[in-house]
């Protein structure tokens, strides 16, 4: 799946009150692209961690697949990359089963 939202990373509480919890019994590979760490994009990502019981490979790519962009600085460019993947482990400690392999790209 595909995550096009605004580039800043969402920095705040995410809340997962109100979600239902209807497991993905069978889910087992989820790759999300274009991930920023927006807020919708952390609510749905620790929706599917919490609700695929089965899920053993998680991969959270920061690239867009459609389009490519093109860094001017790529000092900011790490550090963004950086950002994006410090939120997701963030919000993912402790969330995340021991049997699923998380790829960060």
């Amino acid at each position: 799946m595909q995550l096009i939202v605004s580039p800043s990373p969402y920095t705040g509480h995410v809340s997962m009150e109100g979600l239902l919890d209807r497991p993905y019994k069978h889910l087992k590979n989820v790759c999300m692209s274009a991930f920023r760490g927006s807020r919708g994009q952390l609510e749905f990502l620790l929706h599917i961690v919490e609700n695929a019981p089965a899920l053993g490979f998680l991969t959270i790519d920061h690239t867009y697949k459609q389009v490519k962009r093109v860094w001017k600085d790529a000092a900011k460019e790490a550090k963004f990359v950086d950002s994006v993947h410090r939120t997701a482990r963030g919000y993912l400690k402790g969330k995340i089963s021991p049997q699923c392999s998380l790829r960060l790209v």
